[in-house]
């Protein structure tokens, strides 16, 4: 090898077999035998129909709309914010009314449970339009181009009528 110009060496190629522990697996017959023929026939024969997806239409079409569904979720979610809140403010004035006991909760207590109700909703819409609940939201995120312009009417009216109902 001293005197050569390039030496390769050759090496004898190796077959090494790894043996893995593997539960086993039932075979092609004993998984056919846990389906009957008869059901096998019935799912080829729905499956071979042309009108079989016609006929299994989805229960609530109208919430396949994007518009439709952000428009919901924008409601509850506000929804769900003022009822909470104004619950809080109530539950306060009211219990301040009694002069023998006095007010059972105080402003801090107004202020977890509008917190926690701006949370609620937010965890309500989120998924769904991005959790706004409030129209000057909206219209700052149309104005840095988060949102469509064409969506701010539907996310607004959604908004008002969530406080509106909430409210009234």
């Amino acid at each position: 090898m001293a005197g050569t110009e390039g030496s390769t060496a050759t090496y004898e190629k190796q077959t090494i077999e790894v043996i893995h522990p593997v539960a086993p697996t039932p075979s092609t017959e004993s998984r056919r035998l846990l389906i009957s023929e008869d059901q096998l026939n019935d799912a080829a024969y729905l499956l071979s129909r042309d009108d079989y997806p016609a006929k299994h239409k989805p229960v609530m079409p109208l919430f396949k709309n994007q518009y439709v569904r952000e428009f919901l979720a924008e409601f509850l979610g506000t929804f769900i914010l003022i009822i909470f809140g104004n619950g809080a403010v109530a539950q306060f004035v009211l219990s301040s009314k009694n002069p023998s006991t006095g007010p059972v909760s105080n402003f801090f207590a107004i202020n977890i449970a509008y917190g926690l109700a701006v949370a609620f909703g937010v965890y309500v819409a989120g998924g769904v339009s991005g959790g706004h609940l409030n129209p000057a939201v909206s219209l700052a995120m149309c104005l840095l181009r988060k949102l469509k312009w064409r969506k701010l009417p539907v996310y607004m009216a959604a908004q008002y009528l969530g406080a509106w109902t909430a409210s009234g």
